[in-house]
């Protein structure tokens, strides 16, 4: 069965592709850095459904160190 974050990824992956006709190389860099914040989400145990700007926030700041 299909996790809610996989359904998400699917969903948002076929609006890229779809609806804004997005080349292959840039969904795929798009994939790369939602992967990142995914594997953020499940390091901190946060709910992908409510990730907090402050969340964000913190993600980020973790990328730039």
């Amino acid at each position: 069965m299909e996790s809610l974050n996989d359904a998400l990824l699917n969903k948002y992956v076929t609006y890229l592709k779809i609806e804004k006709s997005l080349s292959l190389n840039t969904v795929e860099a798009y994939l790369r850095d939602l992967q990142k914040l995914m594997d953020y989400v499940a390091f901190e145990k946060l709910d992908v459904l409510h990730v907090t700007y402050e969340d964000l926030e913190q993600f980020l700041a973790q990328l730039w160190d």
